[in-house]
């Protein structure tokens, strides 16, 4: 039923179905779109709030957010975007030490 989340989903939570017919799949195309373009978004806040906590000395309190970002990059699978996460995550394990 369009519109209606799953019982699964989390007040605010983005939901998509991926349909398995083709007649169900442009109904459903906006929404795979729209919702991993949110996740590509939040991935991308996490990392930049990682990065600056580190500036600010405080890469242990930035360690979650570098993580978080590398997860949902991940999941996403761009190799670029899992790289810089990875790269952020090592300058917040390290201290603040990688440039």
């Amino acid at each position: 039923m369009p519109g209606v989340p799953p019982a699964s989903a989390k007040p605010g939570q983005l939901t998509a179905m991926i349909s398995s017919t083709a007649l169900d799949l442009p109904e459903h195309r906006a929404a795979v779109k729209e919702a991993v373009r949110r996740q590509d978004m939040i991935a991308e806040d996490n990392r930049r709030l990682a990065k600056a906590l580190v500036r600010q000395g405080k890469a242990v309190e930035a360690q979650p957010y570098a993580q978080r970002a590398v997860v949902i990059y991940t999941s996403l699978g761009v190799l670029s975007d899992i790289a810089e996460a990875q790269a952020t995550l090592a300058e917040c394990e390290g201290g603040g030490a990688v440039e």
